[in-house]
């Protein structure tokens, strides 16, 4: 069982099973035993993502979670989604979401560029 803390948030989840280190760098095991972790960790955190409308030639892209500094409990990142992506296929990518949360019909609609949502979930 592994204890998963991080300094701004504290103790956020105990977590049982495989961690990516316990496998091969870069393998299909550790990615797994990674998004595995990440879920756990932001289970029963409220989650803001700031989706900016970026150039079709770029990646989908995505910051760090940072505290909100108002104390709402709440943690946020700034996400880059490209022109003519969907939200759910750009924040497929960038990773932290289930595939429940990524039926959201609101999340079906196509990036534009300079375009910005925010999602709350």
């Amino acid at each position: 069982m592994t204890m998963i803390t991080d300094r701004k948030l504290g103790l956020l989840a105990t977590v049982s099973g495989t961690r990516p280190g316990d496998h091969t760098l870069g393998s299909p095991q550790s990615r797994a035993a990674a998004r595995r972790i990440l879920q756990e960790r932001m289970k029963g955190l409220r989650r803001r993502e700031l989706i900016i409308g970026i150039d079709a030639d770029r990646k989908p892209n995505a910051g760090e979670y940072g505290e909100d500094e108002r104390g709402s409990g709440e943690v946020g990142r700034l996400v880059g989604i490209p022109y003519g992506m969907t939200l759910a296929d750009g924040l497929r990518a960038v990773g932290g979401f289930t595939e429940e949360e990524l039926a959201d019909p609101r999340l079906q609609e196509v990036s534009h560029c300079a375009e910005i949502w925010s999602l709350v979930h």
